[in-house]
C-alpha cells in the first residue's frame, strides 16, 4: 500500500502529499513509542524471550521508516518532483520508459 500511495502521490497537491506524510510519520512515532513502554531498544532481546526479538524488529523497523519518510518529507519540501496543479505539471511524464524490455 505504501509503494502505491507513493506512485501515485503526486497526483495530489503538494500539501496535500506532505500532509498524509506527517500523518505516516505521526503514526510509526506513536507505535514505536508504544513499543518502547514495554521494549527498550537498548535491551537484550533474548532476555524477553522470543517475542523481544519480535519487539526489537518493531523498534527498528519503526525507527528506520521515521528516518526514512523524513527523508522524503525533506525532499518533496525541498521542491523534489512535480504534483498536481503546479505549474507545467505532468507527475508522470517520463516516469517509465515507452520502451519495453
Amino acid at each position: 500500500m505504501l509503494a502505491a500511495g507513493l506512485g501515485l502521490a503526486v497526483g495530489l497537491p503538494r500539501q496535500e502529499a506532505l500532509t498524509l506524510l506527517r500523518q505516516r510519520l505521526a503514526g510509526l512515532e506513536a507505535w514505536r513509542a508504544a513499543v518502547v513502554k514495554h521494549y527498550g531498544p537498548e535491551q537484550d532481546p533474548e532476555q524477553q524471550g522470543h517475542i523481544g526479538e519480535v519487539m526489537d524488529m518493531w523498534v527498528h523497523a519503526s525507527g528506520y521508516e521515521a528516518a526514512w519518510t523524513r527523508g522524503v518529507i525533506g525532499r518533496i519540501e525541498g521542491g523534489a518532483y512535480t504534483f498536481a496543479g503546479e505549474e507545467g505539471a505532468a507527475p508522470y511524464e517520463g516516469v517509465l520508459s515507452a520502451k519495453r524490455i
